[in-house]
């Protein structure tokens, strides 16, 4: 039982993955933060750099979501930061041919990954558990 509780507290403390991803829209690029619980990153800072020269800054709305100039081609990093230690970069390659364009995370595939992650953690836990109540069996029957 306590082994039980222990991991199901382990696994509702583990931290939140930020994820983002930016996409090309016209003469403005959108960026969309948020955790890998589907949650929305509200209010996460966002800045777009060449080399180690800031261009443009935004901070995310309710949504995780923000827009920020579409500079010349080229190559530039997104950071976004969420505070508490949570912070993702994406690069990101403006072509000189207008194309729809886009990079970061695959929101499904993040949602999917978080899912097997706790049908596996359960799974673990229900094998613990059977494990422990088969050895304190034993045990009390070697006991009497």
């Amino acid at each position: 039982m306590h082994i039980t509780l222990i991991l199901l507290l382990s696994l509702a403390s583990h931290p939140h993955k930020l994820c983002a991803k930016v996409e090309l829209q016209g003469e403005h690029l959108q960026v969309e933060a948020w955790f890998d619980n589907d949650t929305p990153a509200d209010g996460a800072k966002v800045r777009m750099l060449t080399g180690t020269k800031g261009l443009h800054e935004a901070v995310t709305d309710e949504r995780g979501l923000c827009s920020l100039p579409t500079p010349a081609a080229g190559q530039y990093l997104i950071e976004v930061n969420a505070g508490g230690g949570h912070r993702t970069e994406i690069t990101f390659t403006i072509e000189a041919e207008p194309v729809d364009q886009s990079a970061g995370e695959n929101k499904e595939a993040i949602h999917l990954q978080r899912w097997w992650g706790a049908i596996t953690g359960l799974a673990i836990i229900l094998l613990l558990t059977f494990a422990a109540r088969r050895f304190l069996s034993q045990k009390e029957r070697g006991r009497g």
